[in-house]
């Protein structure tokens, strides 16, 4: 059987013009140096079965690539950054893509993407594991609905995309790995290990993190572009949201539409979710600023600094000022 290789996939990209490509037997590296697009891929052989690639690249203008390889196989990509419009000529969608999400494709024949940049920049690592694989091991773990139904998308002929936002979990293993991307054989063996922790990862979370965005009835593709609007706004007026009256107003997109599309896309409520990123800045203000942590808490919207330390204890097992002194600020 011929390996699964992305080693040989990234050396085939050389045509594309203004690319040269690398490979140190650790792993490969592509450097794109062209008016529309620029940066870095890099490509890990995890397994025969399982591939890695971490894009890193300013896109400037439209661009279309190949996908992998005439193999049937899962590709999941993790976006770490970005803000583009992708489509696929195998499935025909097109998807609203923003860092912070991931989307899994089950690829049954070579097709071509198109990615259309709103913003140049675009970090994303992506895995891809082979059908047969993906199938040996969804059998040998307990049974769940979820796992039951892969099983029967991977024995269909159907090419399913899936859209989600990245678990908290999942984005902490994705950090480690993007921090040893450049690596020598022993940060290699890192890198292998937090891939596979990555894919027990998934298979713990798949029930709560992936969406099926082609199987929705009631949400039109304007309609998803709309809740990712929601989205953005409510990431830039954290300290200070609208009601949920004045976010359907906002972004043009009824009540019923905005609280079930927000949940199903993004497998949160819309208080939930402001809840989780006004906990998330708090970390960071924790870490680089020594500001009180009353003060904090009104800088990120809550009007009981009490409440706030519930809500920071309760999500990450520790209060904010144990927090900060682990992360070695000053109380």
């Amino acid at each position: 059987m011929k390996v699964f290789s992305i080693h040989d996939f990234l050396k085939s990209l050389q045509t594309i013009g203004a690319a040269v490509y690398s490979f140190n037997q650790h792993y490969s590296k592509l450097q794109i140096k062209r008016k529309d697009v620029c940066g870095d891929i890099y490509g890990y052989q995890i397994d025969n079965g399982v591939v890695m690639a971490i894009h890193d690249l300013e896109i400037s203008q439209p661009l279309c690539f190949p996908s992998l390889s005439q193999e049937e196989y899962f590709k999941i990509s993790f976006f770490i950054e970005g803000d583009f419009r992708m489509t696929n000529s195998v499935s025909g969608k097109s998807q609203e893509i923003q860092g912070g999400t991931c989307r899994g494709f089950f690829f049954r024949s070579k097709g071509i993407n198109r990615v259309y940049p709103k913003k140049k920049k675009i970090v994303s690592v992506d895995l891809g594991i082979r059908l047969g694989l993906l199938k040996e091991v969804l059998k040998n773990l307990p049974s769940s609905k979820i796992n039951l139904k892969m099983i029967q998308l991977i024995d269909s002929f159907q090419n399913i995309s899936i859209l989600g936002r990245i678990p908290p979990n999942v984005n902490k293993i994705l950090t480690e790995i993007l921090q040893n991307k450049e690596s020598d054989f022993a940060q290699l063996l890192v890198i292998r290990a937090k891939v596979f922790e990555l894919l027990a990862e998934l298979m713990k979370l798949s029930d709560s993190f992936i969406w099926e965005n082609n199987q929705s009835n009631f949400l039109s593709e304007k309609d998803l572009q709309k809740l990712f609007k929601a989205r953005e706004y409510l990431e830039d007026n954290i300290s200070n949201p609208p009601t949920l009256k004045e976010l359907s107003k906002i972004v043009c997109l009824n009540e019923f539409k905005l609280k079930k599309g927000f949940k199903e896309c993004f497998q949160s409520t819309v208080h939930n979710y402001l809840v989780d990123r006004r906990l998330c800045a708090s970390c960071t203000l924790l870490k680089k600023s020594d500001c009180p942590i009353s003060q904090i808490a009104y800088d990120i919207g809550y009007q009981c600094p009490s409440k706030f330390i519930h809500s920071f204890r309760k999500k990450f097992g520790v209060t904010p000022g144990q927090f900060r002194k682990q992360n070695g600020q000053l109380v």
